[in-house]
């Protein structure tokens, strides 16, 4: 059975939704290509997960996480409800962060 965790943005109901082990795979392969570009809420926000697993779990477009009505604030809930839908992705991009910052002599966070 898929996890599902719905949260409320800009005053709509939004449901992140686990993604397959297919899915998840097809991200990692995307997010660890030579040619993959972060994107600015992979800077702002304290994560390891990438923003396109918010828009993978949630289905929704990116103008629905980056206007001028979303606090960065706003989102904490968006990237908790997707964790808590995707826990396995959020352990493996836990430990690629972690692998990554051996690689490059930096502190985990």
């Amino acid at each position: 059975m898929k996890n599902a965790v719905s949260f409320v943005l800009n005053g709509r109901e939004i449901v992140a939704k686990e993604l397959s082990v297919l899915e998840v795979d097809n991200l990692f392969k995307k997010i660890r290509s030579d040619d993959y570009e972060l994107h600015n809420l992979d800077l702002l926000i304290d994560s390891d997960l990438p923003f396109d697993l918010v828009l993978a779990s949630t289905g929704e477009p990116e103008e629905s996480f980056v206007s001028a009505s979303v606090m960065p604030s706003d989102l904490v809930d968006v990237y908790k409800a997707v964790e808590k839908a995707n826990p396995g992705f959020a352990a493996m991009a836990a430990r690629l962060s972690g692998k990554l910052q051996e690689k490059t002599g930096g502190q985990k966070k």
